[in-house]
């Protein structure tokens, strides 16, 4: 690693420059990353100011149940008007289920938005039935979707999958003790079932074959919890 505090300097004065009235603290960064020089006192800034925005007026603008298209009025810390449009969203599950093999279960189907099929764990949207746990709707839809019931349901926790642009909540669940049944699906569904080893997953997800958000997720925070030991816990 080369060590240049000239170099540095010019880096802090074309970044650091306009961060005079935040926080600056001394640490360990890794300025290095982005420059390949790793000066000996490295400065590494915090941010903290005022975030927060106002909401002032909500319209709904559009309605395609169960989904509304929002456009939000709101004022910026900095007292300005900004509008914020989104749409909302019921929230929905997905289901990381293992066989004994340590095999899991994969769906293909065609997402029309982005006009290709994709490779991805079960997963669907919640009913709108209040009786309906998450974890019901996991099992629901993995089901569903699958054919596959199982005997044991874990929570793995809730990722927001594109907060910019919808509140789209998705519950994430690991399953296991898993039954072959059939499929139920909806009339406008077509999908096809696959199994990948944990092997296979990682390296699509390395290939960039498996793109889709909550699958990744749901296979990094099974793993965070040490639910993927060789496929089986």
């Amino acid at each position: 690693m080369r060590s240049n505090p000239t170099v540095y300097q010019g880096l802090l004065r074309r970044h650091g420059g306009g961060l005079n009235t935040r926080s600056l603290h001394i640490g360990q960064c890794a300025v290095g990353i982005f420059t390949g020089v790793f000066p000996p006192a490295v400065l590494c800034y915090t941010v903290r100011m005022d975030i927060t925005e106002t909401t002032l007026d909500s319209e709904r603008i559009y309605e395609f149940p169960p989904y509304s298209l929002v456009k939000d009025t709101i004022r910026l810390p900095d007292d300005k008007i900004a509008t914020r449009t989104f749409v909302t969203h019921p929230g929905g599950v997905a289901v990381l289920a293992v066989n004994e093999h340590g095999l899991v279960s994969f769906v293909r189907q065609v997402r029309h938005p982005i006009g290709q099929e994709t490779l991805e764990l079960p997963a669907g949207k919640l009913d709108g039935c209040e009786r309906e746990t998450k974890a019901e709707a996991a099992i629901r839809e993995l089901r569903e979707e699958t054919g596959l019931s199982c005997e044991d349901i874990i929570e793995l926790g809730p990722i927001y999958p594109s907060p910019a642009i919808t509140d789209e909540v998705i519950t994430l669940f690991f399953a296991r003790g898993l039954h072959a049944g059939t499929q139920d699906l909806d009339d406008d569904e077509f999908i096809n079932t696959t199994w990948l080893s944990m092997d296979e997953i990682r390296a699509k997800i390395l290939s960039h074959e498996i793109t889709d958000a909550k699958t990744i997720c749901a296979f990094a925070m099974a793993g965070l919890r040490g639910l993927l030991r060789n496929g089986v816990k």
